[in-house]
This record gives structure tokens, sequence and C-alpha cells, in this order.
């Protein structure tokens, strides 16, 4: 698969006007090296000097420490209190020396500050992360200038400022810069669907599945924003909820099932689960960006939400007694605590489940003795006792090969109330078998073992109240769905292997900017250090960004001003 570069595509059109020319004339640009040894451009415009910093930064100048005025974002990374320090400099008087962020928030702020009528609605919009189509346009021409002018340092947004001051040569520039990464958008869009469409046309062969019959499932930990508007619910991406600490701006969901736990993450027990159908989602939103029963996902820009339109939510909740989940109008609730012998084998269907976990948590702690010889013999007598000749394999196999009932199971271990909580049970169990001649504490042990085998019930009765929410909601479960997503490749643009995220643009960026962070960390003090952090990829030249994912990286404020003399 060939990518472009973005820089590549820059037009060999003549272009009169020259970038360095232009800045000298409007701003009298100085060099000028930090106290962290530095280079940036000291720039100047009528009675104020000013210079941009990477949001993570903290440049100071020897030759200008009698006024600085700090402006735009704060960091992320750095420490409050080194950044409190940094802002005690800041001193306002009738000729500042201004810094600020190289962000959205910074370049608005410096045009407010030169002079730049209307800023203030903008200003409040960026605040509370609203971007208009006026502020995503201004994205554009400073990310569509950097582009152009292909250096470091800061120089897109000194000409963007200069056309916002109402300079016409500027404008002119930005009018070019925007053209030429239009049409270098226009190019990269269709070399990757070139690049796809052998894949493409190698799946109609195969049936397709309907979208009408697809449903999109969506697992958080966090309980998500109700929308009245689409009577659903909104998810931001990690990076937007974070401020951008880490660089993640895509969302992901499975298709007719809940995801399982992967080396991606551990889900089985993600509380909230939001179901909505998927031609609502796509209507919504747009076409996914990759598209699979085991991960569709979404790119979102700077202030975006994914929206699940028509949804339902599964989450914990209490139900009735004696009951297991229930449904309401909105949500399904599903319990989540005290669950009682008599939930085990309901939820579990009859698998040994308490054997497996009450084995896997009692070797933990019987391991550490040293008479191997009581080890063994307690694991024969618990055998024989409750699971008499009982291989360690599903329902299934039993009830097919072995002749065992799974009701005998539950006969051998319940010698009481059914319901009784588990806790209780558990301890009960471990003094019938005489455990505590083993000297080690019962009630310990008993509550380890329960709350080992709660998680994994919560994470099984989850995932039956999100298949039976799927059933009411006329939906096939992912087993029952005929026809594969794969042959709708073409139709929606996408992307259509389950790994199509893990080998793309966004997972190396967010991976390589955490890494660039860590980079920056001192090992013996954990204190970020400033001085070393630096973006090892110029994220607006990286390969096959689409307008999205640049105004994100741009909002981010994750870049540096200074560069190499």
């Amino acid at each position: 698969m060939k990518i472009t570069q973005i820089g590549e595509l820059v037009s060999d059109l003549h272009n009169e006007t020259d970038e360095k020319r232009l800045i000298e004339r409007i701003f009298s640009p100085v060099l000028e090296k930090d106290e962290g040894g530095f280079w940036r451009k000291i720039y100047t415009y009528g009675e104020t000097k000013f210079v941009f910093r990477g949001r993570e930064e903290l440049p100071t100048f020897d030759s200008y420490k009698d006024g600085e005025k700090m402006l735009g974002s704060t960091p992320i990374h750095i420490n409050e209190d080194e950044y409190g320090s940094y802002l005690e400099q800041s001193k306002n008087n009738s000729h500042p020396f201004v810094i600020t962020t190289m962000d959205i928030q910074g370049v608005i702020e410096i045009a407010d500050n030169l002079g730049v009528k209307q800023m203030n609605q903008p200003l409040r919009d960026i605040k509370v992360g609203g971007y208009t189509q006026e502020i995503t346009d201004l994205i554009d021409k400073i990310i569509a200038c950097r582009i152009k002018i292909n250096k470091e340092g800061s120089d897109g947004e000194a000409i963007v400022l200069a056309s916002m001051l109402g300079d016409d040569e500027a404008m002119q520039f930005v009018q070019l810069a925007m053209k030429e990464m239009e049409d270098s958008d226009k190019v990269i869009l269709q070399e990757k669907r070139d690049s796809l469409r052998e894949q493409w046309e190698y799946q109609k062969r195969f049936e397709k599945a309907d979208v009408k019959d697809l449903i999109v499932v969506h697992a958080t930990r966090y309980l998500p924003q109700y929308s009245k508007e689409i009577h659903g619910f909104e998810v931001l991406p990690t990076g937007e909820s974070t401020s951008w600490k880490y660089l993640r701006n895509t969302v992901h969901t499975t298709l007719n099932h809940k995801v399982k736990g992967h080396y991606g993450g551990h889900w089985d027990n993600t509380p909230h689960v939001i179901i909505s159908p998927f031609t609502e989602v796509r209507d919504a939103n747009g076409n996914p960006f990759g598209l699979d029963m085991l991960d569709t996902w979404w790119v979102l820009g700077p202030g975006e939400r994914l929206k699940f339109p028509k949804a339902k939510l599964v989450t914990p909740g209490d139900v009735l007694d004696g009951e297991l989940i229930e449904f309401g109008e909105d949500n399904t609730y599903f319990k989540s605590k005290d669950y009682t012998i008599r939930d085990v084998f309901r939820i579990d269907s009859g698998h040994p489940i308490l054997w497996k976990h009450m084995r896997g948590v009692l070797n933990e702690h019987l391991s550490k003795l040293t008479n191997t010889y009581k080890v063994d013999q307690f694991w024969e007598e618990i055998k024989t006792k409750y699971f008499p000749d009982m291989p360690d394999m599903s329902t299934d196999y039993l009830k097919e090969n072995s002749g065992i009932d799974p009701e005998s199971i539950q006969k051998r271990f319940i010698h009481g109330d059914i319901n009784e909580s588990l806790n209780k049970r558990i301890g009960q169990i471990l003094m019938e078998l005489g455990l505590n001649s083993f000297d080690i504490e019962l009630e310990q042990i008993a509550n380890e073992i329960s709350i080992d085998i709660e998680k994994r019930l919560f994470g099984e009765l989850n995932e039956m109240a999100v298949n039976q929410t799927i059933q009411k909601m006329k939906f096939p479960l992912r087993n029952d769905l005929v026809g594969s997503t794969a042959p709708l490749g073409e139709e929606l643009d996408s992307y259509i292997t389950p790994t199509s995220h893990n080998y793309s643009i966004y997972n190396f960026l967010e991976h390589g900017h955490a890494h660039d962070v860590q980079s920056a960390v001192d090992e013996s003090s954990g204190k970020f250090i400033w001085t070393k952090y630096s973006s090892e990829q110029n994220m607006l030249r990286a390969k096959g960004l689409d307008p999205k994912t640049r105004r994100v990286l741009y909002v981010s404020g994750m870049f540096n001003s200074r560069f190499e003399r």
C-alpha cells in the first residue's frame, strides 16, 4: 500500500510570495536563544513583541524579563507547581513581551492581543471545547501554511496572524496553501481507495450482510452522556476526554455482540454497554473508517462525540428480588452484586465455575505451604466430596460424553439454602473441608474466592443482558447474522479487517506520542522534563492523515516552537 506524504504533494506552481520576506516585512523577527538552549523567533507588531512556545515548554529569555505575559492553554504533563512558578514571572505592563502557546487557543489569544477584531466569541467557544466552522477553518489555514512552509518553528502561525490582521499578501499565501492542501487530500484519499480495491473486489464473491441487520455495541467504563436530541448517547474519544493527554481520536465498537478481552484491554467487566442500530450510527457520524464484527471504528475531530441514536444502555442497577435482568424503556439493568449460590448456577448454566475458581485462588495460598502431602490430600478430599469423577470440561461435553448431569453437580455442591450468599457458603465449605488445619485465615480466603468468582459472574451476566437486549431490539446475535461485513467495504469506503486500526497511522500516532512523553520523564524522580520533550514525528508531515486527525494534532498542542538555526 502506497501512502503519499502530504508535503510531497505541494504544487510546483511558481509562488511569487516569499514567506520569509513576508514575515520579515510584517513582524521583523529576530532569533533568540532561550535559557533552555533552544532557538526561537521573536516577532514584533507595533509595540508588542511575542514568541510561541509548545504547550509543554517553559521558555524564558534573558533579554525579556521585564514584562512577560502568558497566553494560551496550560500544559498537561508538566507539574502544576512548576508551571505555577513559571506563571509568576508574568508581568502585565504597557509594552509586554508575550509568550503564547503554539496551538489554536494560543493563536486566537495572540490575535486578540494584537488587535484582531471579533476574537472574544471564538475564544469563549474554544475554552469550552466548542469548535465552530470559523475555528475549524482557522485550524485548517494554520495547518496548510505549516505544510507549505515545511519547516520547524512558528512561521505558519505568523503568516495566518498576518492574514487575520488584514495583509493582502498573507491572505493570498493562505489561500494558495489551502488550495494545495485540498488537492493533496484528494490524491491521498484516492490512493487509499486504490490500495483497498483489491480487498474489496475479492470479498464481493461472498454473501454480503444486510446493513439493516447490523447493530453497534460499545462497552465503556464510564457512564455515557444521554442526549435527548438523538434519543441516545454520545461518547468522547479518549484524547478529548483527557484534554489530549493521550493522543487517541478513535472510538471503537463491535457488531451484534459485546467485545471480549484481548491484548488491547480487558473489557469483560466493563459495566456500561451502549447498543444502537448501525444505520442510525452511520447516518449520525458518517461511514466508519474500519468495518469488522470485532472492531468497527470511527475517527473524530476536535470537540466531536460519537453519536449513538435510538440506543439502549445496559448498566448495573437494582432488579426485582430473584431476577437477574430487568428491561426498562431506555436501559437494561442487571444484578451486579450480592450474588447467591442460586445466581451462580443460573448465570453459569451448571458449568463448575465455583470449583475452577476455588481451586485457582486456593492454589495460590496453598502453594506457599511446605507440606505438599497435605495439599494433595486436600484436593483429593474436595473432589471426592463435591465433584466425584468430574473432569474439568464444559457442560455440553459432560452431557454428551460423560453422562454426568449438570443438575447432579449442583446437588453435590449445594448442601443448604441455594439463596445463601456466595461469600457465606464458600466460608462454610472451607470449614467443612478442614482448611483451617493449614493455619491460614479462612475469612480472607473466602472473600478472595468470592471476589474472584463475582468478577466473572458480573461479566457473564453483563453479556447475557447485552445479548437479550440485542434480541429485544429485533437484531440477530453475531452467530445468527447472515452474511459477512467484508463485502460492504467499498459501499462504506472502509477498511475491512479486524486489525485495521492496529496497523494504521492512528495507532502509530497514539503510541508514538506516548513514547515521546515517556522519553521526557526523568527515571529517578518521575518528573517531566520539558527540555527533553520533542515530537520525533513531525505530525503535520505524517503520512496519510485525514483532515479530522490533522486538526486534533494541532489542537492537542503537542508541537514545539523551537528549531535548529
